[in-house]
């Protein structure tokens, strides 16, 4: 199971060698979009590179919610005074124009480039 929704993991995930094992437990028909995540042979190189690996990277602050003096207060949680503070030596790696956080980095690391091929898990393209 996964607490992803039904319709994220056949928006967001793919699914190879669906002739060989058939179709993944969360596979709606109606929830594949504009186009399908399962395949019968290997996923395509460039279905991976443009679904999953199609965002660029940036870095950003990392801070914390912490209790606050009134005259400290950025915001208010639970009808307590809560400030945010900075994590220094840490940054998030997020994906630009989206709020998601796709990892937490020290400063001197950065993210990883995209793979250029795909890992041969046993499951041949057809005509390969």
């Amino acid at each position: 199971m996964s607490k992803e929704s039904i319709s994220w993991l056949n928006t967001n995930t793919l699914i190879g060698c669906t002739d060989k094992r058939g179709t993944a437990w969360h596979w709606r028909a109606q929830e594949q979009g504009e186009r399908s995540n399962h395949y019968p042979g290997a996923i395509p190189v460039e279905d991976v590179q443009d679904r999953l690996f199609g965002w660029q990277a940036e870095s950003r602050r990392l801070a914390v919610e912490l209790s606050a003096a009134v005259v400290d207060a950025t915001h208010w949680e639970g009808g307590l005074p809560r400030r945010w503070a900075v994590l220094p030596g840490r940054q998030a790696i997020c994906p630009v124009r989206r709020p998601h956080r796709a990892g937490q980095l020290r400063p001197r690391l950065h993210p990883a480039p995209v793979p250029r091929v795909a890992p041969d898990h046993g499951c041949r393209s057809a005509g390969r």
